[in-house]
């Protein structure tokens, strides 16, 4: 079983190594489609102990009709899950997060946010109806927010506890009367009486039947 320090060494070394081909080729996909992509968790399923694992096929990649241009090798080995979230709006940008899971169940994060520094096209428009383009669109630097390794707070998945419901009845005239305090089951199967308030607010105990004991 690997450390916490030794995967994320790990991970911190081959993500360097990917960042370089996956700038690549998001620049190479914004030139083309003036947009950034994006994917969900790749590898589909949790790394766990910083183990080499093929990323597949990216999981639900945005602008699907454009999976082409992403071409990330499917046999692409990583020691964590990666997730690119795209920015489209006022600024262009993607946010890659990378997850690590250790043996114990713990995981822990981080992310680089990525916006470009994009040189605009300029033509030579001497010919009005023929301009020629003299300097293409590029981007010249990014705009990099990296954040250090934190631990994922996630809540353990527990039984839901089971919550009182009421059973109200009513005199003639519509006053309330009792009401008795039951608990269900998540299949809202009643597994306890718990008692019945009588007009003055006394907590009269109930039997299995909910019968006044």
């Amino acid at each position: 079983m690997a450390t916490l320090a030794q995967i994320r060494d790990k991970a911190d070394t081959k993500l360097a190594q990917f960042w370089d081909v996956l700038i690549a080729k998001q620049e190479a996909y914004f030139l083309k489609h003036d947009t950034f992509f994006g994917f969900n968790w790749s590898p589909s399923n949790e790394v766990e102990d910083g183990v080499d694992t093929d990323i597949g096929e990216v999981n639900r990649p945005s602008r699907k009709h454009h999976i082409a241009d992403v071409q990330i090798p499917t046999n692409t080995k990583l020691p964590f899950q990666i997730q690119l979230m795209r920015h489209h709006g006022e600024e262009h940008g993607f946010t890659a997060t990378v997850r690590v899971k250790l043996l114990d169940g713990r995981i822990f994060t981080r992310s680089r946010t990525a916006y470009p520094v994009v040189q605009k096209e300029v033509y030579d428009n001497t010919d009005i109806d023929n301009p020629v383009l003299v300097t293409p669109k590029a981007i010249t630097d990014w705009n990099l927010t990296t954040t250090a390794w934190e631990e994922l707070d996630v809540e353990p998945t527990l039984d839901p506890e089971p919550t009182p419901s009421p059973v109200q009845g009513t005199e003639e005239d519509g006053s309330p009367l009792w009401q008795k305090e039951y608990v269900l089951d998540e299949n809202d199967n009643i597994l306890s009486w718990e008692y019945v308030l009588d007009g003055s607010g006394e907590k009269i105990p109930l039997d299995q039947n909910g019968n006044i004991i």
